[in-house]
């Protein structure tokens, strides 16, 4: 191969790969949040990849294996929805901690207009 096409076509390989796995992973957050969502036990992960890899294989076959890469078993979509409510408590922490601050400056300074 002429100079540094072997590199680039390397690089482009673990590119896909890389791209393949983050594209799994938000796959396995997104449906973790739609089972805790709805209340399903975390066990329909398994059912929800049975049908999504039956799908790839009948839709788009070429990409199967990336569908059969997502990982949603029952620990999983545990962690995943673990990882999720741990997301939210510090969002709702930050925004208690931004409204104390305020309502403390209001009381320090009540005539300052914010």
């Amino acid at each position: 191969m002429p100079n540094g096409q072997g590199h680039l076509k390397q690089h482009g390989f673990f590119t896909k790969r890389h791209t393949s796995r983050d594209g799994a992973a938000k796959t396995s957050f997104v449906i973790a949040y739609n089972i805790a969502k709805n209340s399903k036990s975390f066990s329909e992960g398994e059912f929800i990849k049975e049908c999504l890899v039956d799908s790839a294989a009948l839709v788009c076959p070429e990409k199967k294996e990336v569908v059969e890469n997502v990982p949603l078993s029952r620990r999983t979509v545990a962690r995943k929805i673990e990882d999720i409510a741990g997301n939210l408590e510090l969002q709702l922490q930050e925004k208690v901690d931004t409204f104390s601050f305020w309502r403390w400056m209001r009381a320090v300074m009540p005539s300052y207009s914010f």
